[in-house]
């Protein structure tokens, strides 16, 4: 629970930065605004978004073997091939 909403306020942060600085860039460009609106901000970002698609395969696949049971058996079927992608993309 405590990861998941740590990393949802990082999402939302590196998204806002993003969109913050793309505004100040349309409207004043500059070097630092493009530091921050693509650089920073998308780095930030898509980081979470990788931290939290691995948190939630990861939470489901070891749900589902710890129940093995009706829906377990889907979970990890489905998200068992997601984590090993997500891992393999990491390495």
């Amino acid at each position: 629970m405590i990861p998941g909403a740590i990393g949802a306020v990082v999402y939302v942060e590196g998204h806002g930065m993003h969109l913050a600085a793309n505004w100040i860039n349309n409207e004043s460009p500059s070097t630092i605004a493009h530091l921050w609106d693509e650089d920073i901000g998308h780095h930030v970002w898509y980081a979470e978004t990788l931290v939290m698609a691995l948190a939630t395969a990861t939470a489901f696949t070891a749900w589902g073997a710890a129940t093995r049971a009706g829906a377990g058996r889907l979970l990890v079927a489905a998200y068992a091939p997601a984590l090993a992608a997500i891992l393999v993309t990491l390495i």
